[in-house]
């Protein structure tokens, strides 16, 4: 019986020791068990994109990854709340589309910086002097952002700046300049790892310029066709293959 207390002490000691171990490997604010930086995006276009440019080096969570579930009427849960709490980086789309992520950002606190799409579009009116030049000066002087104005659509009653189309992610150019931000903040936060996103970069803009080239090709053969749609959601695309929307 006299040896039960130095083995009661010694394995206290040892417990004690573990626990120490557990605290001191704990993952940096941001990323997540494994060390990865931890990115949570409003939806699963801005979390693809990512993941373009990042391959697997980083974690991404997208709050919405179903194409049926409209982000103007999404209602974030404690679970959102929890993953935006947790992150090193937001990206969110912006101008109204999806709100939640602005409610969750000032919910939680957070000091992760956030990418808001919106604000790399030219048409943004709120464009706080992005670097934007680029070589689509010859890019279509239409102005979706005008015409989705006069769209009829069911989008009535969110928080949308009047006369500003906010489905950016149709508008190649804006979204190189979104993945181009996405990149350097990457980088910043995750510098050993600069190598992989420039590369990821690189092959994610040669992706838009094939697109850009697709549009260019559709123009040349059907520019001033008109078109009538019921949502203003494609008119960047519309717009850059050259085509007229003459919806009422």
């Amino acid at each position: 019986m006299k040896r039960s207390v130095p083995l009661v002490t010694a394995v206290v000691a040892a417990s004690a020791l573990a626990l120490a171990g557990c605290a001191g490997t704990a993952a940096p604010e941001g990323t997540s068990a494994d060390g990865k930086l931890q990115v949570v995006t409003s939806t699963n276009v801005y979390g693809d994109i990512v993941s373009a440019i990042a391959g697997d080096t980083v974690d991404v969570t997208a709050i919405i990854s179903s194409t049926s579930q409209d982000p103007h009427e999404y209602e974030a849960t404690a679970k959102d709340q929890l993953a935006v709490s947790k992150a090193g980086l937001l990206i969110e789309n912006g101008g109204g589309y999806d709100s939640f992520m602005d409610a969750l950002v000032e919910a939680t606190g957070t000091k992760a910086p956030v990418i808001s799409a919106v604000e790399f579009s030219h048409d943004w009116p709120g464009n706080d002097g992005h670097d934007h030049s680029d070589d689509h000066s010859d890019a279509p002087t239409d102005d979706p952002t005008t015409e989705a104005s006069d769209v009829a659509d069911d989008h009535s009653g969110h928080d949308h700046i009047e006369g500003f189309n906010e489905h950016v992610w149709y508008d190649p150019h804006t979204i190189e300049h979104v993945a181009e931000k996405i990149a350097e903040e990457l980088t910043v936060l995750v510098p050993s790892e600069s190598a992989t996103f420039s590369q990821g970069l690189a092959d994610f803009t040669a992706g838009i310029s094939t697109l850009e080239g697709a549009l260019d090709t559709l123009s040349a053969a059907h520019a001033g066709e008109k078109i009538f749609i019921t949502e203003p959601v494609p008119l960047y695309l519309t717009t850059a293959a050259g085509l007229e929307n003459v919806t009422p």
